[in-house]
């Protein structure tokens, strides 16, 4: 490390995973060799020791959270100590697979324009896997992608690693997020009402109503296993939609989130029916069907909190 502050800040969040996160530690150590950085890694109050992964290394810090804060409110909660220029905020069940830090930070040091950015990511098996997202339009959600995509091919880049260039896109996938440190701040951050998901969405949809760009950069490669912090499905995909329907009512309103969410019952019971995983779908209809409460988020599970009173969001 170079003396002064750092020209990068990792940022990745602990729970329950902390093979994971040595491992996601030890694969920043060894690819990035163009730039200064720094690791932050923020404990979402998992009760694991990882006091001595930090000692003796002055490119590291660990943030213990006395709650389990979500995954945004714990990526801000360390952006807020963060020294760097840049923040890149990386799941910890990812592993660099080249210098993909340098690769962005050029990008972005040539391209004013764009804000924020994210690298190819690969399975385990060296296969490219979904990068980047279109935002889920009312129209997309009510007519297909497909139908919208006919009118408008230029805006709909394939995600089926095709891409090979940079391009911009609607947002990129929340594993990898590099991001301007002074954006990141000028936005709020992430908006603390999304406990887990949707952040991504949230953040790129306010990045483009200020005419900031997002640009997916297949050259940098990060290796996603997924799923790296919890097995229970139905809760994650119940948490997922709890998300998914506050950022509808935040971007669309109240009376296109109703609707949405009557499109989305329909398609868990046609899943149910004739399709596999009985034990996911049915689980979502009974939820729907209370009125898709929010008090069955995680985020009221015991020993987590509700949101982060250090988060300001200027939408």
């Amino acid at each position: 490390m170079v003396a002064g502050p750092p020209e990068l800040s990792f940022i990745l969040v602990n729970y329950f995973s902390e093979a994971l996160t040595r491992r996601c530690v030890e694969a920043i150590r060894r690819r990035t060799r163009e730039l200064s950085y720094e690791i932050l890694v923020v404990d979402n109050h998992s009760g694991l020791e990882l006091s001595c992964m930090s000692s003796g290394e002055a490119d590291m810090r660990v943030i213990a959270s006395e709650r389990n804060l979500g995954y945004g409110a714990a990526c801000h909660r360390a952006a807020q100590e963060a020294r760097g220029k840049y923040l890149f905020f990386i799941n910890n069940d990812t592993e660099l697979l080249n210098d993909a830090a340098a690769i962005l930070c050029r990008y972005l040091e040539s391209h004013p324009e764009v804000a924020l950015a994210g690298p190819q990511l690969l399975d385990a098996q060296g296969r490219s896997v979904c990068s980047f997202d279109y935002f889920p339009s009312f129209a997309s959600k009510m007519f297909g992608i497909q139908f919208i995509k006919f009118f408008k091919p230029r805006d709909f880049p394939l995600k089926d690693g095709s891409v090979k260039i940079p391009t911009v896109v609607d947002l990129v996938s929340g594993a990898c997020l590099f991001i301007r440190a002074a954006v990141y701040r000028a936005m709020g951050g992430f908006d603390p009402q999304f406990f887990l998901y949707c952040e991504e969405e949230d953040l790129a949809l306010r990045l483009r109503q200020r005419n900031l760009k997002v640009c997916f950069l297949p050259e940098a490669k990060v290796m996603h296993v997924g799923g790296g912090s919890s097995k229970d499905k139905a809760a994650l995909k119940k948490e997922f939609y709890i998300s998914f329907f506050k950022f509808y009512r935040k971007h669309y309103g109240a009376l296109r989130t109703k609707i949405i969410a009557l499109v989305c019952l329909n398609q868990f019971i046609w899943r149910y029916f004739f399709g596999k995983e009985k034990e996911l779908w049915g689980p979502l209809i009974r939820w729907s069907l209370r009125g898709a409460p929010e008090s069955e988020s995680l985020r009221y599970a015991p020993g987590n909190i509700d949101g982060y009173p250090g988060c300001n969001v200027n939408g």
